[in-house]
C-alpha cells in the first residue's frame, strides 16, 4: 500500500513539474513579435488576394460591392498588423525603453502590411480599369 501511495505521489509531482515547465511563457521581444506577425501577414495576403480576385469577378460592375469587398479583404490584413502593433507596444512597455526602437519595429511591420495590401490593391485597380 505504501509503495502505491509513494508511486502515485511521485507521479503527481512529476506531472506538476512538467506542467509548471510548460506554462512558462518566453519573454516576447521586438524580433519575436515581428516574426510572428510578419508570418501571419505573409501567409494571409496571397489567400486574401486570391479570394478577392475570385469574388470581385462576380461584382466588378457594382462599384459599391467591389469597394466593400476590397475593404473587407484589406481589413483582415489591417487586423493582423494592428494586433502585431499592440504586441510591439507591450514589449516596449515591458522593456521600458525609448520609443526609437519601438517605432522602428512598428514601421517595419506596417511596411510589410502595406506591401501585402498592395497585392489586393493591384487587383482592385486592374478590375476597375478593365
Amino acid at each position: 500500500m505504501k509503495k502505491h501511495v509513494f508511486r502515485t505521489l511521485a507521479a503527481v509531482l512529476v506531472l506538476l513539474f512538467v506542467f509548471a515547465g510548460c506554462s512558462k511563457e518566453t519573454k516576447a521581444t521586438y524580433q519575436s513579435v515581428y516574426d510572428e506577425y510578419a508570418a501571419k501577414i505573409q501567409e494571409t495576403a496571397p489567400a486574401l488576394a486570391s479570394q478577392f480576385r475570385e469574388e470581385a469577378a462576380a461584382v466588378k460592375d457594382d462599384m459599391s460591392a467591389l469597394i466593400a469587398l476590397y475593404s473587407e479583404k484589406v481589413g483582415k490584413l489591417s487586423e493582423i498588423v494592428t494586433e502585431g502593433g499592440s504586441k510591439l507596444g507591450e514589449v516596449h512597455l515591458e522593456n521600458k525603453d525609448d520609443q526609437v526602437e519601438y517605432k522602428e519595429w512598428a514601421e517595419k511591420l506596417t511596411q510589410l502590411y502595406t506591401d501585402a495590401a498592395q497585392q489586393i490593391t493591384d487587383i482592385y485597380t486592374e478590375m476597375t480599369l478593365n
